[in-house]
């Protein structure tokens, strides 16, 4: 009996283990499919993580896309910044030559507005301003210097010649290393025989300008009412051509005699001296005076309109007229064998007048102890058809004839 219930029981728990068993197995199947599903659904995620990477890297390469376009445009913003800075430069710099320019243009238009009405820059602007080479060239090129108004520049020098009828205004002008003397002549009208009525009326025009380099005493015209007179024609090439003895004649001189430079002034149309000085005249207000080329060693000297003042005697030197006042002279021979058909003289200058000689009487100096004249050989060269003469002048009391015609037998002509 207790036999028959244990089997019984051990086949109850046998069928109870398998019941458990399959129990078991259905529920391993069951968790093995939650696990199978729940890989599926891992790999699911997986698939959608790496789906959402994908879109993610995509997303992310339009970023950097638009981060490096960004990084491009930034560039181009730098760039253009740049350029923009040089092109504020550059209108910077325009600028500044656009205002240069204008002013420019606006002194170019003043310089010309100045020749054309004969005021200066200056002047238009109401300031007094001073007369320069360059405001004189251009009023003589324009053609209005004759209408100028001197006397509003402030380095005018005015000078009124009481009882004459002109005043003078003049200037210094200095130009390329040289100095000018520019010299205005104004003239009044004679009212009535009182000159002086035309100046108190202030009815003054300009008759006459002149200038004269100071080195020199070279001299032109600028401008002249009386059409007798030659105005020259381009100041600027006469200020740059400056004449030398040279230009026409050459000589040999002694040991201690010396040609000096050319002198416009000296004689009728220039020359130079011979220096050292052969004749002394006394100092003194009312003496003093006389001719510079009358008190040296001699002179070498232009005489022009030859063929209007000499006389020719078969292609010799006839006569010739008494070329100064205060000279006395007498032909002493005709020379032959010179480089121009040339006569020796004689001539006698004045040293002193003779109220110059009572004035000195009256200080007590003994006129029979100075010498009161300059004595000198003249040599005249001139060629008939010709309208240029020369002459070589030598001091008496420093060369004797012989001596004299012996140099001017060393003249060549150019």
């Amino acid at each position: 009996m207790n036999k028959r219930k244990i089997g019984l029981a051990a086949i109850g728990c046998l069928i109870l283990l398998t019941a458990c068993g399959m129990k078991q197995g259905a529920v391993d199947r069951e968790s093995e499919a939650s696990i199978t599903e729940a890989e599926a659904a891992g790999r699911e995620n997986e698939a959608s993580i790496t789906g959402a990477e994908a879109e993610k890297h995509e997303n992310e390469a339009p970023i950097a896309e638009a981060e490096a376009a960004g990084r491009e445009n930034e560039t181009s913003i730098a760039e253009t910044e740049v350029a923009d800075c040089g092109n504020e430069t550059l209108n910077t710099a325009a600028g500044a030559a656009d205002r240069e320019a204008q002013t420019d243009k606006k002194e170019t238009a003043q310089a010309e507005n100045a020749a054309q009405t004969g005021e200066s820059a200056a002047e238009q602007k109401g300031v007094a301003a001073e007369l320069t080479m360059e405001t004189l060239l251009s009023l003589f090129t324009s053609g209005r210097i004759g209408e100028t108004d001197f006397a509003a520049y402030a380095n005018g020098e005015p000078e009124e010649l009481p009882g004459a009828l002109n005043d003078y205004i003049s200037f210094h002008l200095p130009y390329q290393d040289e100095e000018y003397q520019l010299d205005v002549s104004y003239v009044y009208a004679d009212d009535g025989g009182d000159p002086n009525a035309g100046r108190r009326s202030g009815s003054a025009y300009i008759d006459a300008i002149y200038m004269t380099r100071v080195s020199d005493r070279e001299r032109c015209l600028l401008y002249e009412t009386d059409e007798r007179y030659i105005v020259v024609e381009d100041l600027e090439a006469w200020l740059h051509d400056k004449r030398q003895i040279g230009d026409w004649l050459t000589l040999e001189l002694p040991e201690g005699y010396a040609l000096l430079e050319y002198d416009a002034s000296i004689g009728e149309a220039g020359g130079a001296l011979i220096g050292p000085q052969a004749y002394e005249v006394l100092d003194g207000d009312a003496y003093g005076d006389a001719v510079k080329e009358w008190t040296m060693s001699g002179t070498v000297g232009i005489i022009p309109n030859a063929q209007e003042r000499f006389t020719f005697a078969e292609g010799e030197i006839a006569d010739i007229p008494i070329l100064s006042n205060h000279t006395s002279m007498e032909k002493l021979e005709t020379l032959h064998g010179l480089a121009m058909p040339a006569a020796l003289y004689q001539v006698s200058h004045d040293l002193y007048t003779a109220s110059d000689l009572e004035s000195l009487a009256e200080k007590g100096i003994d006129t029979a102890q100075i010498d009161t004249t300059g004595e000198y050989w003249y040599i005249f060269f001139a060629s008939e058809g010709k309208d240029d003469a020369y002459y070589l002048a030598l001091a008496k009391n420093r060369f004797t004839k012989e001596e004299a015609i012996a140099i001017a037998k060393t003249v060549r002509f150019r």
